[in-house]
């Protein structure tokens, strides 16, 4: 069974350096509006990684995670646009930060949450 990014910890999102919103040692700091859960939760998708078609599917969970938190907080036309704008960031320039091959697994995410321990 594969891991689901809305049931990882906070623990869990610091072992696998889940950064909020932007890409892991990006030179730009994007802001994160309302999003930084959001955020999270794809950062962990692509840690958890598999082929193409999981890299599309968590990019389109992230766009319908945002565009959900928009009309949940009654955002304007301008947040759902920066929702949009952030969408395609990660689908044009997110590739790199995406696990391509087998999916990561619990022992895996309990290895670096382990890993994570120790260093602290």
């Amino acid at each position: 069974m594969s891991l689901d990014p809305a049931t990882f910890t906070a623990e869990e999102f610091d072992a696998i350096e889940a950064n909020g919103c932007g890409g892991k040692g990006g030179w730009v700091k994007v802001p994160d509006h309302v999003w930084a859960d959001d955020c999270n939760a794809h950062d962990a998708a692509y840690w958890i990684g598999g082929s193409r078609k999981d890299r599309k599917q968590a990019d389109a969970d992230f766009y319908d995670a945002t565009l959900t938190r928009c009309d949940d907080a009654g955002h304007d036309w301008y947040h759902r646009l920066w929702s949009w704008s952030y969408f395609r960031a990660v689908r044009i320039f997110g590739g790199q930060y995406f696990h391509s091959g087998t999916q990561r697994t619990r022992a895996d995410l309990d290895r670096a949450v382990a890993e994570y321990k120790e260093a602290e």
